[in-house]
C-alpha cells in the first residue's frame, strides 16, 4: 500500500453508514481520484462462553449428618451449661454421676486427664461419696449402680475408693438377693471389668422375656446392652441368635414417625440395636434420629434430662457399652511406691502433717501425717503428698525462678471469685499459723508443725 498510496497524504476520506465503514485512498496528493477503497461492517461478537459454576449435590444423608454434629454439639453446651458458678462445692449437683458419663460419651477429650472439668468432677464426685459414707455406711445400690460409671470416667478408681471394693460391693448385693439384679447393675458389673458368669447370662436372657408390658422396653434395652457387653468378655458363651431376636423383638416397637415409645425409650433403643450390630436393618435409624432432632430444645436440651442423657451417646456415635477408664494415664508412681520411696530415705526423720483445705469456712479438710526428712522443704512436702494421692495435683507460677502454689487438685486461683491458694505453717495444737509468702523451696518445715494448702477468700485472714 505504501508503494501505491505513498505516505497516505492526504489521510484517506473515512464515512459510516450506518454499521458500515467506507475508507477512500487518494495517492500522492493527486486530485483525480487515484487509489482504492475500503469497506468494513461492524458485527456483535458474542463473548466466549463461560463455564458454569460446579454445584455440588450433597445426599440427604450428608445433611442430616450435619443436622446431628450441630445438635450435639448445643447438647454438650447444655450439659456443661449445668455447671454452677460462683461457688467452690457443689458445681454440678446431684446429677453428676449422669452428667459425667454423658459428656464422657460424647467426647473423651471431655474428660482427660489433666481437663480442669476432670478434675473439677474428680474431686466433686469423691466428695459427694465420702459425704454418703460417713461413719462407715453402706451404699444402696442404686447409688453403687450410678457412681461407679461415674467414678471410671472421671478417673477414680471404683476398686478402691478409699480403701473400698464399689464393684464387690455392687456384686455382692446383688447376689444376696438371690441374685436378681437390675439389667443396669449388670451392665454396669460388666463395663467395670467384673467376670460375668453363665448365671448372669441367663438372668439379661429372663430380664428381657419378663418385659411384657409397652413402658418396660427402657429395661429390654438396657438388657440387650448387657447381654451384648457380656458377649465381649472371654470365656462367656452368648448364643448370638438370643441378642438378634432381642433386637428383632425392639424393633417392632418403633411408630412410623421413627419414635420408640418416647424420646428415651427411643435413644436407649438405638444404643442397644447399635450394640448388637443390627441398627439399620428392619429398623428406620433415620427417622428415629430426625425424631430425636426434632425434640430438641432451643436451649440445646432434648425433652427431660434424662432424655438428654441418653440422647447424647446416640448422637455422638456411643452407647452406655463404650463407658471405661481406659483413657485414665496411671500415675508415674504409684501409692505403694511412693511409701517404699519415703521408708527407704535414710536420715534423721521429723513428724509432720499436711492439709488442703477449701473455703472460707473450710468446707472440706484432708490431712496426711507423714514422717518426712529433717528440713523438708516444704515443696517437697507437697510433692510428696501429690505421690500418696496423685489427685493431690499440685500446680505452680514461677516468679523470679521460684514457685508458687496457684493450683491444686485442678481449682486454680480465680481472680473473678476473689478465691485464691495460700501456704500458712501452724505449730502442733497452737490456735495461730503464720502465712509463708516466700516459695516453698525455700521454708523448712520443722517437727510437729502442720503445713496448709487452704484456698480461700484473698483476705489475707489467718485460718
Amino acid at each position: 500500500m505504501k508503494k501505491f498510496c505513498g505516505y497516505l497524504r492526504p489521510p484517506p476520506t473515512v464515512t459510516f453508514m450506518g454499521r458500515q465503514m467506507r475508507m477512500e485512498f487518494r495517492s500522492d496528493d493527486s486530485l483525480n481520484y487515484r487509489g482504492f477503497s475500503a469497506e468494513y461492517s461492524f458485527i456483535d461478537i458474542a463473548p466466549p462462553p463461560t463455564t458454569p459454576p460446579t454445584t455440588v449435590t450433597r445426599s440427604p444423608r450428608e445433611v442430616l449428618n450435619d443436622e446431628v454434629s450441630l445438635a450435639k454439639k448445643k447438647l454438650v453446651d447444655w450439659f456443661m451449661g449445668l455447671r454452677r458458678k460462683g461457688t467452690l462445692t457443689k458445681k454440678w449437683g446431684h446429677e453428676l454421676p449422669r452428667i459425667a458419663v454423658a459428656l464422657f460419651l460424647a467426647d473423651q477429650e471431655n474428660l482427660q486427664s489433666g481437663n480442669r472439668t476432670m478434675y473439677e468432677m474428680n474431686y466433686e464426685l469423691t466428695i459427694q461419696l465420702l459425704s454418703k459414707l460417713q461413719g462407715g455406711g453402706h451404699l444402696k445400690r442404686r447409688d453403687l449402680s450410678l457412681y461407679i460409671p461415674a467414678l471410671m470416667v472421671a478417673c477414680v478408681d471404683p476398686r478402691n475408693f478409699h480403701g473400698r471394693d464399689l464393684v464387690a460391693e455392687l456384686r455382692s448385693d446383688i447376689e444376696s438377693n438371690n441374685g436378681t439384679g437390675s439389667p443396669f447393675e449388670l451392665l454396669v458389673l460388666c463395663n467395670a471389668g467384673d467376670a460375668m458368669s453363665d448365671r448372669d447370662v441367663q438372668r439379661m436372657a429372663t430380664i428381657f422375656d419378663s418385659q411384657h408390658r409397652p413402658f418396660w422396653t427402657d429395661n429390654q434395652a438396657l438388657a440387650t446392652l448387657a447381654l451384648a457387653c457380656a458377649s465381649a468378655q472371654p470365656g462367656v458363651t452368648v448364643d448370638e441368635r438370643t441378642l438378634l431376636d432381642m433386637a428383632q423383638e425392639l424393633k417392632k416397637r418403633q411408630f412410623r414417625n421413627g419414635t420408640v415409645d418416647n424420646i428415651k425409650t427411643t435413644a436407649l433403643v438405638i444404643q442397644a440395636l447399635a450394640a448388637t450390630g443390627s441398627l439399620e436393618r428392619e429398623f428406620d435409624f433415620w427417622a428415629a434420629i430426625r425424631a430425636l432432632l426434632a425434640a430438641q430444645r432451643d436451649d440445646g436440651s432434648v425433652g427431660s434430662f434424662l432424655d438428654s442423657y441418653y440422647v447424647l451417646p446416640v448422637l455422638s456415635r456411643s452407647t452406655l457399652l463404650n463407658v471405661t477408664a481406659n483413657h485414665c494415664k496411671r500415675p508415674e508412681t504409684s501409692e505403694s511406691e511412693a511409701l517404699n520411696e519415703l521408708q527407704d530415705s535414710r536420715g534423721s526423720r521429723v513428724s509432720v502433717t499436711c492439709s488442703v483445705v477449701i473455703g472460707t469456712d473450710v468446707d472440706l479438710k484432708r490431712t496426711w501425717t507423714l514422717k518426712v526428712l529433717a528440713n523438708s522443704s516444704l515443696y517437697s512436702i507437697m510433692e510428696m503428698v501429690q505421690k500418696l494421692d496423685s489427685r493431690q495435683k499440685v500446680e505452680y507460677n514461677v516468679i523470679d525462678g521460684k514457685p508458687f502454689v496457684s493450683s491444686v487438685m485442678g481449682i486454680q486461683d480465680d481472680a473473678e471469685t476473689g478465691f485464691y491458694w495460700f501456704t500458712f505453717l501452724r505449730k502442733h495444737n497452737a490456735e495461730d499459723s503464720i502465712l509463708v509468702e516466700d516459695s516453698p523451696v525455700d521454708v523448712k518445715i520443722e517437727a510437729n508443725q502442720e503445713l496448709i494448702l487452704w484456698y480461700k477468700s484473698g483476705q489475707w485472714n489467718k485460718p
